[in-house]
């Protein structure tokens, strides 16, 4: 069990082109690009005021957006666009992991 959340976040390909160049899954990673991500997130938060316990810790990023089954690569949506959890856990397994594994490392 852990302490905290995290989130898989599929970001807007045209907001991160014209502020980081291209956006690829590949690049979608870099640290100061989830470090962006990761704020406005935050700033969003306070905002609405969640609690420490609804903000994420760490991001893992996506460049595709989730889609309905059968639609595309993250084919995680019910049709009526409620996200699939244990699919979404299983697709994301070792992101996950790896997301915790850096809160910890920190």
């Amino acid at each position: 069990m852990n302490s905290c959340i995290v989130g898989v976040v599929a970001v807007d390909e045209a907001r991160v082109t014209k502020q980081y160049g291209k956006c690829t899954d590949a690049e979608t990673n870099l640290p100061e690009l989830k470090e962006f991500v990761l704020s406005d997130i935050l700033r969003l938060a306070k905002d609405n005021n969640f609690n420490s316990m609804e903000k994420p810790k760490n991001l893992f990023l996506i460049s595709n957006p989730f889609n309905i089954e059968g639609q595309g690569q993250y084919d995680i949506l019910t049709p009526t666009m409620k996200i699939k959890r244990n699919v979404a856990r299983d697709q994301f397994k070792e992101q996950i992991a790896t997301m915790y594994a850096n809160i910890t490392a920190k």
